[in-house]
């Protein structure tokens, strides 16, 4: 999913689900280049995901739309096909992982949602009293 979403901020990174050389590289550069400390293992902190990832909805289409969908699919919403458009299976499975995870179901992939999403924390657990 990275590599998707690093190739639609304008990276040449092939999307092969390898963590490879030019993967490792992109992801450094990005760290570099929006101020987060480099990881020299590139490692996808949540400062990166949370500057990599675009806030989606319904009516967003293209390769950040794909690597949302790629991942609900692998989180068991088979019903998500990875077509791009921001259909209506799509926000089902995510108004289900937004419900799952204490957020309001709104159905829009937000910067919390896709850290539900990618297995991060979700930040406003923090703040429960």
């Amino acid at each position: 999913m990275a590599q998707h979403l690093l190739t639609f901020r304008g990276y040449a990174v092939p999307v092969t689900g390898v963590f490879d050389a030019a993967t490792v590289a992109a992801v450094q550069d990005w760290q570099a280049r929006n101020g987060i400390p480099v990881d020299v293992d590139a490692t996808l902190t949540a400062p990166t995901w949370e500057t990599l990832a675009p806030e989606l909805d319904q009516h967003d289409t293209g390769v950040p739309v794909v690597a949302a969908q790629f991942m609900l699919a692998s989180k068991g919403y088979a019903e998500v096909t990875p077509t791009g458009g921001y259909d209506h299976a799509t926000r089902t499975a995510v108004k289900d992982l937004q419900r799952l995870h204490g957020l309001p179901p709104t159905g829009k992939l937000s910067t919390t949602t896709w850290c539900a999403l990618v297995g991060g924390v979700v930040r406003q657990s923090f703040h429960k009293h």
